[in-house]
């Protein structure tokens, strides 16, 4: 595994995705200080923070969504998978590997730039900070595990992200109609209605406005055990469908090998 992450690593490189990921990253938080600028100049360092949290949610699933999708499926089209199968590795290997630097690449820089946010902002409620990076991080890691699950399904790259926008679009409208249970990188879910509660911001719901959150107890638990809820549900439909491929990948080396051997 070892020696595949970092053969991956290298054609991340190579492939301009890892300059791209970071310039993402930094634009979607320049877009968020700009949005704070224009709706929230004159709030709270919470409310900024919350424009932060915003971009790096939602903006996120929009933008960088597209780059994950690509760098999952796109090896599909070009038959990489063929020769890492070829090599003795499988289709598990071949995901793990591409999930994990992902991961790696994104986490780390979105977590430094929040915290600088922070401190611009000179937000003093570092417990505040501290649910709102883990929420972000889940929300990223959601995003990616959707990707995959979506690449593993489809291997062409225009149909993709047709399907990956088009769960935006319905995860979405089920975060408005039910209670923010689905999609945690959204303005409608679960939990940034409750960080826009904690930082005494007006926010509407069409189904959690009827409901006092004001007074539930341990509102900060809650928020980030919705989008690990969604994150474990995800894994585990990844984990049914790399199953599923690993054994026909075992199939075809086994199909590859006794062609070799007939020759």
């Amino acid at each position: 595994m070892q020696r595949l992450l970092r053969f991956e690593f290298v054609r991340l490189i190579r492939s301009g995705v890892v300059a791209m990921t970071i310039a993402l990253i930094l634009a979607i938080g320049i877009l968020g200080m700009v949005l704070d600028y224009v709706c929230y100049s004159n709030n709270s360092p919470m409310a900024s923070m919350i424009s932060i949290y915003k971009a790096y949610t939602q903006f996120t699933y929009l933008i960088l969504g597209f780059v994950f999708i690509q760098t999952f499926t796109k090896d599909y089209e070009r038959g990489v998978n063929n020769f890492y199968i070829q090599q003795g590795y499988n289709m598990i290997d071949f995901y793990v590997s591409k999930f994990i630097l992902l991961v790696l690449l994104t986490l780390p820089v979105i977590d430094t730039l929040l915290i600088a946010a922070n401190i611009l902002y000179n937000n003093s409620n570092v417990m505040f900070l501290a649910e709102m990076i883990i929420i972000v991080d889940l929300s990223i890691v959601y995003i990616i595990l959707l990707s995959m699950a979506i690449s593993i399904l489809t291997r062409k790259v225009v149909q993709a992200v047709l399907i990956f926008y088009g769960f935006f679009i319905l995860f979405n409208i089920g975060n408005l109609f039910l209670l923010g249970l689905f999609n945690p990188a959204d303005v409608n879910s679960f939990s940034a209605y409750l960080l826009n509660l904690m930082a005494n911001q007006n926010v509407t719901h069409y189904s959690l406005d009827g409901i006092n959150l004001g007074s539930i107890q341990h509102k900060t638990i809650i928020s980030v055990v919705i989008p690990l809820l969604d994150s474990i549900i995800i894994l585990l439909v990844d984990v049914l469908l790399l199953n599923n491929k690993s054994i026909d990948s075992q199939t075809k080396k086994y199909r590859v090998n006794v062609v070799k051997l007939l020759r």
